[in-house]
């Protein structure tokens, strides 16, 4: 890796991590890293006080596809299901199913 990619690597990583925190995310339920010229998210968005709306992911989603160097993103969220189609997102919060356990015991 040259030390030009390295750099911005590192760059777009740090606006990552302040984009996720501003808007209030837990960051330790999310995994974040930057790639060629792609943004990887994982795990749960979530924050502490409140659920957020899919007009605030669609709103975090834009401030990171607008980080220099970025050229798409890669979601792989646990609650939500994002997609991008176009200059538009699809986004849809995932909902939890019951595992085999709770199913077991209903009747």
């Amino acid at each position: 890796m040259r030390q030009d990619e390295q750099v911005s690597r590192y760059e777009v990583n740090r606006n990552v991590r302040m984009v996720i925190t501003r808007h209030d995310a837990d960051l330790t339920r999310i995994d974040y890293s930057f790639m060629g010229s792609t943004i990887y998210l994982n795990g749960d968005l979530v924050r502490p006080n409140r659920d957020f709306t899919a007009q605030e992911i669609e709103n975090i989603a834009k401030e990171l596809s607008a980080l220099p160097h970025v050229r798409s993103i890669q979601f792989d969220l646990n609650n939500w299901l994002v997609d991008a189609s176009g200059d538009s997102w699809q986004i849809n919060r995932v909902k939890k199913t019951a595992g085999p356990r709770e199913t077991a015991h209903q009747t």
